[in-house]
C-alpha cells in the first residue's frame, strides 16, 4: 500500500479504479474559492441565492463542473470601452 494526501490505495489499484477518485473535470468548493480568490462562504451564499455557476451535489458534496465554471466566467466577462479623448 502507499499513501496519498487523501486516500490509501493498494498497489494493485490506481486512483482511477477507486469509487472515490476525484473527477478531474470538476472542482470542489475549496478549489473554486482558491481559483477565484473568494471565501468558501461566499460561494455558499451565492448558491443559496441561486447565483454563480451551476453545480452538482452527488452524495451531498458540492462539485462544480469545469464547463459550468467557464460558462459563468464568460457571462461575467466585461470588456472595457475606450473613451474618445
Amino acid at each position: 500500500m502507499y499513501l496519498t494526501a487523501r486516500k490509501v490505495f493498494r498497489l494493485s489499484q490506481t486512483p482511477k479504479e477507486t469509487k472515490t477518485a476525484v473527477n478531474h473535470n470538476t472542482l470542489t468548493t475549496t478549489e473554486l474559492s482558491d481559483r477565484w480568490a473568494v471565501p468558501v462562504s461566499t460561494l455558499a451564499h451565492w448558491r443559496s441565492l441561486g447565483y454563480g455557476p451551476a453545480y452538482v451535489k452527488p452524495r451531498g458534496i458540492v462539485r462544480y463542473r469545469q464547463t459550468d465554471i467557464e460558462a459563468f466566467e464568460e457571462e461575467c466577462l466585461t470588456i472595457p470601452r475606450r473613451t474618445a479623448g
